[in-house]
């Protein structure tokens, strides 16, 4: 009796898969807004220490539901089934609409485990880009406030400190040159893509002056926050995971606002 391979795995329904992807719930659909994009990256091309490139951007990011469980097979724990979300994040130059990143990825959910024992739900962000970097980050803390993110400064001036100092202090040995720092006080950068009235100097000195402006006003009532493994950082899951959000992100599929 011939059999018939079938052409798809079969998946549950939206509503229901949807219900489990715990603080995941609200990532699918398509987002859209502006962005800041800073990076301090290598000049060997013409022969200088780095060059800072500054972009106002243009950035979509789409979430599409995994439609069904993803065993995970253990050896000391009975088999966890795992939901989530393959992203797509694609940032362009404002002003050029010149292709800056682009990062194909997951995000998933994993319930409570007994072995290891993790009496809470954790989640796991896998993301790779074409210069052949990956990145895995699985959270250790997963919390909401009933307000509006807290956003501290994070200095980006170079500096000698023989400990590299926490991400939000500053430096105690910062560069002064003034040769060396022209990149990061001399710069013009259009206004097209970037909320009105910033400083640019400002925003260069500390990025997430970007992000505290965007929502200024704004009645945020509750915030999202994980905890991953690498440094204690946190990260705001309402915010952009890449490039510092320059104006609210609204979803293309139904108009909601991200922050809310």
């Amino acid at each position: 009796m011939a059999t018939t391979r079938p052409i798809a795995r079969a998946a549950t329904t939206f509503n229901l898969e949807h219900t489990r992807l715990g603080p995941l719930t609200e990532f699918p659909g398509t987002w859209a807004g502006t962005g800041f994009n800073l990076i301090s990256r290598p000049d060997f091309q013409n022969n200088q220490p780095f060059f800072l490139e500054i972009n106002g951007t243009l950035e979509n990011l789409a979430f599409t539901l995994i439609g069904g469980d993803i065993p995970n097979r253990g050896s000391f724990q009975k088999d966890a089934f795992l939901h989530g979300v393959t992203y797509l994040q694609q940032v362009a130059d404002c002003a050029t609409h010149g292709a800056l990143h682009i990062e194909p990825g997951l995000w998933i959910h994993i319930p409570p485990t007994t072995n290891p024992n993790v009496p809470e739900s954790t989640v796991v962000r896998q993301g790779t880009i074409p210069h052949g970097d990956s990145l895995l980050a699985q959270s250790t803390l997963i919390t909401t406030v009933a307000k509006g993110p807290t956003i501290d400064p994070v200095f980006s001036v170079p500096f000698t400190d023989a400990v590299i100092p926490g991400l939000n202090s500053k430096a105690t040995a910062p560069i002064t040159d003034a040769t060396y720092l022209a990149q990061f006080t001399n710069r013009t950068l259009t206004q097209c893509c970037l909320l009105p009235d910033l400083n640019l100097n400002a925003m260069v000195a500390d990025p997430t002056t970007v992000l505290r402006a965007a929502i200024q006003g704004q009645n945020i009532t509750n915030t999202v926050v994980d905890r991953d493994f690498h440094g204690g950082g946190e990260r705001v899951y309402r915010h952009s995971q890449h490039s510092f959000c320059g104006k609210e992100r609204q979803r293309v599929t139904d108009g909601r606002h991200l922050l809310d």
